[in-house]
């Protein structure tokens, strides 16, 4: 069993079928039958408890505990970068307060895997504020994931890198559509699963 926890990226807002063109969907479909995955994805979902919609609140951190994954993906932060309430400190403690808590609800060894938000191409309508969100995401919580699966032995995936190239996966400049998914897919499935 995999869990998939994270915001609308996750979820796969942004086309027209999320159970069949989410990239865990897709990457399930790549796994074949030796897998499962779970997609505990929530659109609007912040990491922080104090923020304007704390993933905490939907249940699924519970719920993916109550699964007991062999391996766990985990991707907050695109909502985080935007809330008012934004804190790296807070961020970082509650990045690894959620790695423990999974760790230590499993009855065996699961394989966490922490996943910079990809970029968001905001800054691509020449607005100051819409290149504030994407500094934030790629200066501040991109090193603030790898630090924290440095220090939990966690696998870092930097999806950050892999997207900022592609502004063609971002038709409203956050969520990735179904080309950029699968690429999401192909590229988790290469990183993790070869």
């Amino acid at each position: 069993m995999i869990a998939c926890i994270g915001d609308s990226i996750t979820y796969g807002y942004g086309v027209s079928n999320p159970a069949e063109e989410a990239w865990p969907a897709l990457l399930d479909k790549k796994l074949g039958d030796g897998w499962q995955i779970v997609n505990f994805g929530v659109s609007g979902t912040t990491l922080l408890d104090e923020g304007a919609f704390p993933y905490r609140s939907t249940g699924n951190v519970e719920q993916a505990k109550e699964l007991d994954p062999s391996i766990a993906f985990i991707m907050l932060g695109s909502n985080d970068s935007v809330d008012p309430r934004w804190s790296i400190e807070s961020y970082r403690a509650q990045l690894s307060a959620l790695v423990d808590e999974l760790e230590s609800a499993s009855t065996h060894d699961v394989q966490i895997v922490l996943m910079a938000p990809p970029c968001t191409f905001y800054h691509l309508n020449s607005a100051a504020r819409d290149e504030s969100i994407n500094q934030v995401l790629g200066e501040v919580i991109r090193p603030a994931v790898k630090d924290v699966a440095e220090e939990k032995g966690a696998l870092y995936i930097d999806l950050y890198e892999f997207s900022e190239d592609h502004p063609e996966w971002f038709p409203d400049k956050l969520h990735p559509n179904e080309e950029g998914n699968a690429a999401f897919a192909d590229y988790l499935y290469d990183q993790v699963f070869r």
